[in-house]
């Protein structure tokens, strides 16, 4: 395609584009990064709060539990357990895969090292 475009005289503006195109896809990498570091941080700031309420909740619930025994709580706790099935499968699968990285990462590295006698 190059020798192409020399022929036609054009080639100056397939070079211009060729470079045009290589710094688009670096801002967009760039700006990805910048993204996901920033909603990441929102996440990780929300984290605390979030688990804290969820610990409230449930310890309510058994201090109800406890003080109301007339109470059935099993549709309850049912619901909730229902609720949470979704959130610990997603903590779960994301706990695995990191496993599974931090693995393939060591026996990675450990097939480049040379032995030393």
């Amino acid at each position: 395609m190059k020798q192409a475009a020399t022929t036609t005289g054009i080639n100056e503006y397939v070079d211009e584009l060729d470079v045009l195109k290589k710094r688009i896809e670096l801002n967009c990498a760039t700006r990805n990064a910048d993204n996901s570091a920033r909603r990441m941080k929102n996440e990780l700031n929300l984290k605390p709060s979030i688990l804290s309420a969820i610990s409230n909740l449930l310890k309510a619930i058994d201090l109800a539990q406890v003080h109301n025994t007339a109470v059935d709580f099993t549709p309850l706790i049912a619901e909730l357990n229902q609720f949470f099935v979704p959130f610990m499968a997603l903590t779960r699968s994301r706990s695995t895969r990191n496993k599974n990285a931090d693995i393939k990462k060591t026996a990675a590295s450990s097939l480049t090292t040379t032995a030393t006698a």
